[in-house]
């Protein structure tokens, strides 16, 4: 009884651990990626020699 106990446990932790970590790597991918979008779509807009496209709208923040 006690090992199903601490195994549940174990699984537990892991997957919560699993989950913060999946957390952070998505949130600081979620970053970059608005870094990215950032520099790129000024040179994509200078490049267009246009005003921004109504399709080409920023996302708002999370």
């Amino acid at each position: 009884m006690l090992s199903k106990t601490l195994l549940y446990f174990i699984l537990l932790s892991l997957t919560s651990m699993l989950v913060y970590l999946l957390i952070t790597f998505v949130g600081m991918w979620d970053h970059l990626l608005i870094a990215f979008v950032g520099t790129i779509t000024p040179q994509l807009i200078a490049f267009a020699g246009s005003p921004i496209h109504p399709h080409i709208t920023p996302c708002p923040p999370t």
